[in-house]
């Protein structure tokens, strides 16, 4: 079943989402004819710059560059009057058009990709400490480029769908758990190998 309820979200919201976080196989929620006459419309409105092939990362061209220009666009649509801080209700609008494109991409209501016994309310609330851990109310435009480029799309979503993304398992053991070699005896003489005996397969025959 294909659902193209896009909550809240505008359509924007979700090309700038979709820029920053492109989904593993290369499509698009607007490869749905429904969203893609959303987005055409957009466009036409002059409110979407259609995409062209300059806007793809060249693997000629420095990731991280165009990756901060991207943040840098994303910023400018939640903070559209330049302030330099987003206040929290633009913080949740964010989180929430991060959910609306998961939500769009697994083609399920934003109520079925919520964890059990959470709700939307609740998993905003959690979100908005993610980028304000302390509180004060506005996140700065620095937190904000920065956020983005720590987490990725599952992470981001940790305080809707309950997944924090893959476990590290570390690569190296504990102290504790590695054999101690000083526990063996000291051995004080030369070693002794034995002495090798051969069998005399033809000692059988006789």
């Amino acid at each position: 079943k294909k659902t193209t309820n896009m909550g809240a979200a505008s359509v924007k919201g979700l090309v700038l989402m979709e820029t920053i976080f492109p989904s593993v196989d290369g499509s698009t929620v607007f490869d749905d004819p429904k969203m893609r006459q959303k987005l055409m419309a957009e466009i036409k409105k002059g409110k979407i710059k259609p995409q062209t092939t300059s806007d793809e990362i060249d693997v000629d061209e420095d990731q991280d560059t165009k990756i901060d220009q991207q943040a840098q666009e994303i910023w400018s649509y939640y903070d559209p009057k330049g302030l330099g801080t987003i206040n929290k209700k633009q913080v949740q609008q964010f989180f929430g058009d991060c959910f609306t494109l998961h939500c769009l991409r697994k083609r399920q209501k934003e109520s079925e990709c919520l964890a059990p016994g959470n709700s939307k309310g609740k998993a905003l609330a959690a979100a908005v400490v993610m980028l304000d851990p302390s509180g004060a109310g506005n996140v700065s435009r620095q937190q904000f480029i920065d956020f983005l480029n720590e987490v990725d799309l599952v992470e981001l979503l940790g305080p809707f769908t309950g997944q924090t993304g893959p476990r590290q398992i570390p690569s190296r053991l504990n102290q504790n758990q590695l054999f101690d070699h000083t526990t063996l005896p000291k051995d004080t003489g030369k070693v002794d190998f034995g002495e090798v005996k051969y069998r005399d397969y033809n000692a059988s025959l006789e």
